[in-house]
C-alpha cells in the first residue's frame, strides 16, 4: 500500500514538473498570432515615431494586447467628458455645445462613406472583427490642447493625426484626433457643402493611414519612405487642393528617398510630392496599377513594388514622374 502511494506521488510530481517545463517552453516561443518583426521593419517604424508627421507612431518591441479594447479608448474616461456617437465600425468622442454635435456626426457619415473606396483601393477594409474586435475611435478635440494632450502630437501644423503602435500583434491604431483646425482652416459651417467636403478629406486621409499600416506585413523587411506614406493617404482623400503646392524647383527625386537620408523627417514637400506620383501613377498607367502597387508594397520594398505594377525600372517611372510635373 506504501509502495503504491510513493509510486503515485512520484507520478504526479514528474506530471507537475513536465507541466511546468511545458509551460516555460510556451512562454519563450512567440505564439503564432504573433509576427517576428525583422529589424529593417523596426527601424522603419521608430523612423516614423521620431518624424513626428500626421502619424503618431509608437513601436513597441512586446505584444501590446490590453489596449486593444474599446474600454481602453482615452474617450471613455469620464473625466475628459466626451460624449459619443457609436455604431458597429466606429465610435466618434466629442464634447457638448456649440457645434461639436454638428462636427461629430460630420465625422461619422464621412467615415462610413469611407469604407468602400478604402477597401477598393487597399484591397480590404480593417472592421472591428480585423483588428482584434477594435472599432476606429475618431475624436472632435475641443481645444488645441487636448488635441496635443490626447493624441501627443508634437507637430504644430498638423490638424488631425492618426495615433498608432506597432508591435508583434500588429498596427494597433489608438484613434483619429480632430484639432479644431480641422474644421476653421477651411471655414466649416453646418451645412456647407464645400466646406463639409474638405473636412472629408481629412478623415478619409487619416482612415487612409490605418488602413495602409494595417495592411502591411509585419514579417517581412519593409523601409517605405514618406512620400508614399503621406502621398496614398492624399490619394485616398482625393485631395486636389495639394495641387496648390507643387513646386518644380522643390522636385526631389524619388530615387533619393531610397536612399535613407530623409527616414525620420517630417517633410511637408513629400505630400504634394507622392500625391502627384501616385496621381501620375494613375492616370499614365491607370488605377489599377495603383491598386497592384499597394498589394505588392505591402510585403516588398517600394522599388520593387514599382517596377512590377508599371513594368518599367523605378529610375524610368522617377523621371517619367518628374517630367510631369515640369509639364504643369
Amino acid at each position: 500500500m506504501n509502495r503504491r502511494h510513493v509510486v503515485v506521488a512520484l507520478a504526479a510530481l514528474l506530471l507537475l514538473a513536465g507541466g511546468v517545463l511545458v509551460s516555460q517552453r510556451a512562454r519563450r516561443q512567440v505564439p503564432l498570432r504573433y509576427a517576428e518583426i525583422p529589424q529593417e521593419t523596426k527601424d522603419f517604424f521608430r523612423g516614423i515615431e521620431r518624424a513626428g508627421g500626421d502619424i503618431v507612431a509608437r513601436f513597441r518591441e512586446e505584444p501590446v494586447e490590453e489596449s486593444w479594447r474599446n474600454e481602453t479608448n482615452e474617450g471613455e474616461d469620464a473625466g475628459n467628458g466626451f460624449f459619443k456617437l457609436e455604431d458597429d465600425d466606429f465610435i466618434v468622442y466629442y464634447h457638448p455645445g456649440d457645434d461639436n454635435a454638428a462636427k461629430a456626426n460630420l465625422l461619422f457619415a464621412a467615415a462610413k462613406r469611407a469604407v468602400r473606396p478604402l477597401a477598393d483601393l487597399f484591397g480590404k477594409y480593417y472592421h472591428p472583427a480585423d483588428a482584434n474586435g477594435r472599432k476606429l475611435a475618431l475624436y472632435v478635440c475641443r481645444d488645441r490642447a487636448e488635441f496635443e494632450r490626447l493624441s501627443t502630437s508634437r507637430n504644430p501644423y498638423a490638424v488631425a493625426v492618426a495615433s498608432m503602435t506597432f508591435s508583434p500583434t500588429g498596427a494597433l491604431c489608438h484613434g483619429l484626433f480632430f484639432a479644431p483646425e480641422t474644421f476653421t482652416s477651411v471655414g466649416w459651417r453646418p451645412g456647407d457643402a464645400a466646406s463639409s467636403l474638405r473636412v472629408q478629406r481629412t478623415v478619409w486621409h487619416e482612415m487612409a493611414h490605418y488602413v495602409f499600416f494595417s495592411s502591411l506585413d509585419l514579417s517581412t523587411p519593409l523601409r517605405h519612405p514618406q512620400w508614399v506614406t503621406e502621398g496614398v493617404a492624399d490619394y485616398a482623400s482625393g485631395d486636389t487642393d495639394r495641387l496648390r503646392e507643387v513646386d518644380p524647383a522643390g522636385i526631389i527625386p524619388l530615387t533619393e528617398f531610397e536612399t535613407g537620408k530623409y527616414s525620420g523627417v517630417w517633410l511637408r514637400s513629400a505630400y504634394w510630392i507622392g500625391y502627384t506620383a501616385f496621381v501620375f501613377m494613375g492616370e499614365h498607367y491607370s488605377p489599377d496599377n495603383v491598386r497592384r502597387f499597394l498589394q505588392l508594397s505591402y510585403r516588398n520594398p517600394t522599388q520593387r513594388s514599382i517596377e512590377q505594377a508599371t513594368g518599367v525600372s523605378f529610375a524610368q517611372f522617377d523621371s517619367d514622374w518628374q517630367a510631369s510635373i515640369r509639364l504643369r
